[in-house]
């Protein structure tokens, strides 16, 4: 059997015992419990979807002018955040972002992508030298599979693509 909210009913438990002991008790465990406690009763636990439709109703209610304000400081903070990324990597954050309503279109280019960054791989690791590594990247190039038409594109595979895309510029500075 699994109880619930373990955590809190174990630190209410130690504090209660360490009230009732006479015994000298170690103040970093009253504190950790304390802590554990307030904690628990200060989070109360949201609904995601809520919160992301309430956000939207708000940011709805906003007038032009302070929508296209809080479009270019969100902008400022992406681009900020991501300056460093490949032209590649950049190229296939936007389609990402711009092809929402068409999975067909990004998945066709997600693995027009994946085939390129394969054989890149392939071909470079021809020219590594350790034999330990030529291995891994043989077995990264045959893990690197295309999408099928059924596959929903998400954010892992998302990933997967900036991390090859940073595997081959690596590969290439060697």
């Amino acid at each position: 059997m699994q109880v619930r909210d373990y955590k809190p009913l174990a630190a209410l438990y130690c504090l209660l015992e360490a009230q009732n002991n006479d015994n000298l008790i170690n103040p970093q465990i009253l504190i950790d419990n304390k802590t554990t406690i307030l904690e628990h009763l200060t989070s109360a636990p949201q609904n995601e979807e809520e919160v992301k439709d309430t956000l939207i109703e708000e940011y709805s209610k906003y007038d032009k002018d302070l929508k296209l304000l809080t479009f270019k400081i969100l902008l400022e903070k992406f681009n900020d955040k991501y300056k460093n990324l490949l032209p590649e990597q950049k190229n296939i954050l936007k389609e990402f972002i711009t092809s929402v309503n068409s999975q067909s279109r990004l998945r066709t280019l997600v693995n027009e992508e994946m085939n390129k960054i394969a054989s890149a791989v392939r071909n470079l690791s021809a020219k590594v030298k350790n034999e330990v590594v030529k291995i891994k990247l043989d077995e990264v190039a045959k893990s690197i599979k295309p999408l099928s038409n059924k596959d929903k594109i998400t954010d892992n595979h998302l990933v997967n693509l900036m991390q090859y895309y940073d595997l081959v510029n690596e590969l290439k500075s060697l």
